[in-house]
Order: C-alpha cells, then structure tokens, then sequence
C-alpha cells in the first residue's frame, strides 16, 4: 500500500516515468548545491553542505527548524468569538500527528524548515485521492523550479525532471526569506555568504595552527657561532620531538648554554579570537536568532538572555509559523471553510518551557478571568476537577464582605 502510495506521488508531481536506466531524481542536491556555488572573496565554495561545518550555522539551523517542528499545529474551529479543536476535519490529523505514512506532521515541518534555511525553497506535495487529501510528501528543494509570469505576476511552479508545471493548489511552498521577485526564496545562507566563508577561514588557520603547533611558542638562543649544519640538525630535532598535537607539553631539554625564550601573546592573536567571537554574531544576525542563543555570551546576563529568548519566539519564530499557517490554509482548507475555520501553531508551548513564566502566564490568565482553572489544569496535562469549569479570580472570595480596618486600641 505505502510503496503504490509513492509511486501515485512520483507520478502526480513529475509525471509517467520514461523508460530508461536514469534515476527519477537525476542530480544530488548536495552536489548540486556546490556545484552552483557562487565564488566568495575568501575564494571558500560556500554550500549547505560547507556551511553546516560551522557551529555557529548548524546551531541557527537546527534551532529554528527544530522549533518549528515543536510547536504543535491544529486546525480549529471559531464559534460566537471562541475557538475549539476541529478534530473531526479530515485534515486535522495531516497537521496534528502524521503526514504520511513515514513521517509525523512534527517531523515534516521540520524538514521543510530546514530545507528553508539552506536552500532557500522548501516544497511538500498535498496528494488527493478521489478530491480527499490523503497525505503531505516533502519534495527535493531542487526538483522544483519557480518561473514569474511577466504578464500576470503568478508564480509557475515547474518539475525540473520533466518539465510538467505542477497545481499549486496541491504544492506547499514555504520560503526562506521572499527575494525581489516576492515569490522565491533565498536562504540566510546565500545572503551571509561571506561571512560564512570568513568564518570558515578562520576555523581552518586555527586547525592548521593548533594542528601542527605551525605558531611557534619561542626561540632558542645558542652563545656563540654555530655551524649551519648543526642548526639544521638541532631545527630537525626540535621539530620531531615538540611539533604536533601528540607532542604538545613536552619539557624541552636543552644543552651547551641554548636558552629558550618565549614569545608574548600579542595583540594580533587576542584581535584573532575577537574575531572568530564576531562572526558567531554576524551568523546570528544573517539567522535573526540572539547570538546568546548560539552561545555567544560575552554580554549576556540573566535578564537579557532571558528577554532575548522571549523575542526569539516573537520575532524570529513568527515569520515561520506564519508561512506555515498560510500555506496549510491555502492547501487544506477550502475557501468555504476559512470563514470558520483556521490553522493555529501555538508559539506558547515553548515559553511554557519555562516553569516560572508558564505559572506566570496562567496566574494572569486566571486572575483577568480568561482561563478556567481546569484550561490551566488541561494545558499542564492534568485532569479536570468537577468545580474548575468557573471563571473568576482565583484569589478572591465571591460573596465575601469587605475587609474591615481595624481601629486602633487605646
């Protein structure tokens, strides 16, 4: 069943397969991606691939897909200015616990996101059967193309296997960030190329440097004059006994009168590491992730990291959940079912992380009379009490009489 389920998906999207030894997929989308590569000054090839060599890029990565891929989404219901879950929509599960057979929706927004992040464009393909959708296929970012019709401004979205232009009303489509066209997507990675490729060259002098001890530590000074020879021969011994990092720390032995005399750190070497601290913060900025968040924690402090992890959520996560929402709605919900019904990612699951701000957040909620303490209860996976279905404050009495002053006694 699941194998005549791909089949049905691979010729939806790039049609009857020809009769030939080629693959459906006739190119990697790694090697594809370096291939393209544009040069940078640095001359470092910078690709999905070489970029998620730097610490920095595959912390950004994986921070923003994998929350994006927590944050849990549901189709629901609004009725008389409240919402309720829709479980009962056909589509609710595809966005709630599985998109197809091999992947849970969770996972699959994950991979689109990251997708995203690294190629710009991430594609998943919403298969009907019968006019009912029956599942949610990630695409290859590279297997589909975007063309902008010069008169109508629409995008034509295109197989590039076989060239067949593919509905979008069955193609979700999430962009990085929109370029100039307003439609395509370019990553973060292709916008922060060079600083990419610096931070990539400052890694690598650092490897070399540390790797073959090629920084030398000192000098040895010798009285008097030496033959060449002997220099040569005393530089050949030095080298095997103290060169690379098997033999960093030895204690050198020297003899007739040699003195060793170390070399200071020097200003360029402090400047190197400042550096290499400032390219985690240009990686933030290209990401829009806190650089405290890439562990980047020269200023940080308590109060601003904790901030900085609220802001996060509001500003970077936003632009996610927000091209998730419109591309579900668009593709799952018919045009009928949007007067009533939308699509939520609840951004609140992750500062409900936070023990302090969750009890925060449901202490004002109950307080203004917004929330019912079995609301808190089912939100923290409790179960519901018979009397918690009341709104009202909490921390007041209803009925009760005001509190009297007492008078002072003489």
């Amino acid at each position: 069943m699941a194998l005549e389920r791909i089949k049905s998906v691979v010729q939806k999207v790039f049609g009857e397969p020809e009769q030939k030894a080629a693959p459906a997929y006739p190119f990697d989308t790694w090697g594809l991606d370096s291939f393209l590569a544009p040069a940078t000054v640095s001359n470092v090839a910078v690709t999905a691939q070489t970029a998620l060599r730097v610490p920095a890029v595959a912390l950004a990565v994986n921070l923003i897909a994998g929350s994006i891929g927590s944050i849990p989404a549901r189709i629901v219901r609004e009725i008389d200015g409240s919402s309720e879950d829709a479980s009962e929509h056909p589509n609710y599960r595809l966005v709630y616990r599985r998109a197809n057979d091999r992947q849970t929706a969770a996972k699959l927004r994950e991979r689109l996101a990251m997708d995203a992040l690294l190629f710009g464009n991430a594609f998943a393909f919403v298969n009907r059967v019968g006019g009912r959708v029956v599942e949610i296929v990630r695409l290859d970012p590279h297997a589909v193309s975007i063309q902008i019709d010069p008169q109508t401004g629409e995008a034509i979205y295109r197989s590039t296997v076989t060239g067949a232009v593919l509905n979008p009303a069955d193609l979700i489509h999430v962009p990085a960030q929109t370029s100039i066209d307003g439609v395509t997507g370019i990553s973060p990675i292709a916008l922060a190329r060079e600083a990419i490729a610096l931070a990539i060259v400052m890694e690598q002098r650092a490897a070399r440097l540390f790797g073959t001890s090629a920084r030398p530590s000192g000098t040895i000074e010798i009285p008097g004059d030496v033959p060449e020879e002997r220099v040569k021969r005393m530089g050949a011994n030095w080298r095997s006994a103290h060169e690379g990092a098997e033999n960093g720390g030895k204690t050198p032995i020297l003899t007739d009168g040699a003195r060793f005399n170390p070399l200071i750190f020097s200003s360029v070497d402090a400047q190197f590491i400042e550096m290499r601290r400032e390219q985690i913060v240009e990686i933030a900025r290209a990401f829009n992730v806190p650089a405290t968040m890439l562990f980047e924690l020269s200023n940080g402090t308590f109060a601003n990291v904790e901030q900085q992890s609220r802001q996060f959520v509001t500003y970077t996560l936003k632009h996610w959940t927000e091209a998730f929402i419109g591309e579900y709605e668009r593709t799952l919900l018919s045009d009928e079912e949007r007067d009533d019904h939308r699509v939520s990612l609840d951004t609140e699951a992750l500062i409900s992380v936070d023990t302090a701000a969750q009890a925060e957040r449901i202490a004002k909620l109950r307080a203004s009379g917004s929330m019912t303490a079995n609301d808190a209860r089912a939100e923290l996976g409790l179960p519901a009490r018979p009397d918690g279905d009341t709104l009202g404050s909490p921390y007041t009495t209803p009925g009760a009489a005001p509190a009297r002053s007492q008078e002072p006694t003489a």
